[in-house]
């Protein structure tokens, strides 16, 4: 059994994301080591630039000898929103190899964090068809989001995320008339101190079991954010699309810097149920409702 992962990473400060976050997170005991027990080698692309490649090395030091690593070098780095920027190229070379491989393919952005076990949850979802696991993962406030030296279950790094929200999650609370939920494609309600109740109208697939078509259509769009915005719509016809409805399977926060990805508040919203993606998986996903789950704790 094969499993491939990628990430583009470059920069000290995405890169030190990565090291606190992404790469220390995989490594907790039932992700990636989990995965090597049960069988799996694991292999993992690292796309970076020439001035972070000793950055890279150093980070993954501790770790050499449970993964295959990979990291390529990338001449330059295309920044555009018209499509065939580096993001793309990167998503494309390491999923048209996972095919090839016939492993299963995980997304692991530089600055995203999950819990313990949520990796090798996805694994043990084991099917014979070429499906696709999307879960919804919340956005944090980078300044406010501590973690100690220690292992996060899911349910501990739920609290912890629900805690120190961003600008574009915390405003997504549907009880207020003034929310992002239009734009951010998300709904937002507190069932209890511990239990959140999350519609996410375009969840970001994590763990695929890719197919030459999707190759194709990759190819046609050439934009990396139609992982997210366009590609569920394709896997939802194919009924090849999953999405992961409790954060005791699956948990992720993304760690966010103050002046990004701010999401535009509207009022008269109270109670909203719409969003602005249009795409088929979005109006599907709008009738259902991920949970989830903290330890015992109050959120302010």
């Amino acid at each position: 059994m094969r499993l491939n992962l990628m990430t583009m990473v470059y920069g000290k400060d995405y890169v030190q994301l990565f090291k606190d976050y992404c790469l220390k997170s995989l490594f907790y005991p039932d992700n990636i080591p989990r995965a090597i027990l049960d069988g799996y080698r694991v292999k993992w692309d690292i796309y970076t630039t020439q001035d972070s490649e000793q950055l890279i090395k150093d980070a993954v030091q501790e770790h050499l000898f449970e993964v295959e690593y990979d990291i390529k070098i990338i001449d330059k780095i295309i920044i555009t929103s018209s499509g065939n920027d580096t993001n793309y190229q990167c998503l494309y070379l390491s999923l048209q190899k996972a095919i090839e491989e016939n492993a299963l393919f995980y997304l692991a952005t530089p600055d995203v964090m999950i819990g313990n076990g949520a990796l090798s949850n996805l694994l043990a979802y084991k099917t014979d068809k070429p499906l696709c696991l999307a879960a919804a993962h919340v956005r944090v406030a980078q300044e406010s989001f501590k973690i100690e030296d220690r292992v996060y279950s899911n349910a501990e790094l739920v609290t912890l995320s629900m805690l120190n929200l961003s600008q574009s999650w915390r405003d997504t609370f549907v009880e207020a008339d003034a929310n992002c939920s239009y734009c951010a494609n998300v709904t937002t309600r507190k069932i209890t101190d511990n239990l959140w109740a999350v519609t996410h109208r375009i969840p970001t697939i994590y763990l695929a079991r890719a197919i030459p078509s999707d190759i194709e259509f990759f190819e046609k769009k050439k934009i990396y954010g139609e992982w997210d915005w366009g590609w569920g719509e394709v896997l939802t016809q194919q009924n090849r699309y999953r999405v992961i409805g409790s954060s005791d399977m699956f948990f992720g926060a993304e760690i966010t810097p103050k002046d990004r990805n701010n999401a535009h508040v509207m009022k008269g919203c109270q109670w909203n149920d719409d969003g602005s993606n249009r795409r088929q998986h979005s109006f599907i996903n709008r009738n259902f409702i991920t949970t989830l789950r903290g330890i015992d704790g109050k959120r302010d």
